[in-house]
């Protein structure tokens, strides 16, 4: 039954038939060479570096010198209620940090002790390479 729809060699519509399908593998061939060119040029043309992938906007080491020296920013007195100076910290900490990462910590930190929250800190400000932290300092120093 098949048969009687296949074309044979010796049949004289076999060449439409097989023109029509070396047609359609000619443009698949031809899209696949297009399509393997453009990615070839769009390649080429690329960057050699790879750009930083740092969030527009904040850098990690900008937030980190803001969280390190916030109480500079809020003006801490040494004799303020702890609660309400932890207070003020964090507010001015949400208000002024927009790093994703930096946001993400501090998300973090606040479930954390004093001396928790001293050490993630102080590693954080590390990472970003700042030579001191007085904010790292005063909560390992505070009783809450």
């Amino acid at each position: 039954m098949l048969y009687g729809l296949l074309p044979t060699c010796s049949q004289e519509s076999s060449t439409p038939w097989v023109e029509a399908v070396m047609g359609k593998v000619r443009q698949n061939v031809m899209g696949f060479v297009m399509g393997l060119a453009m990615v070839a040029v769009v390649a080429c043309s690329a960057e050699k570096t790879a750009p930083k992938n740092e969030p527009p906007g904040q850098s990690f080491e900008a937030a980190m010198q803001l969280v390190c020296n916030v109480d500079e920013y809020i003006e801490a007195a040494s004799d303020a209620d702890p609660l309400d100076l932890d207070q003020r910290r964090s507010d001015y900490l949400q208000q002024h940090v927009k790093n994703p990462d930096v946001i993400y910590h501090q998300t973090l930190w606040r479930v954390q002790s004093s001396s928790e929250r001293s050490k993630t800190i102080r590693d954080l400000s590390k990472q970003a390479k700042l030579q001191q932290c007085p904010y790292a300092d005063a909560l390992a120093s505070d009783e809450l």
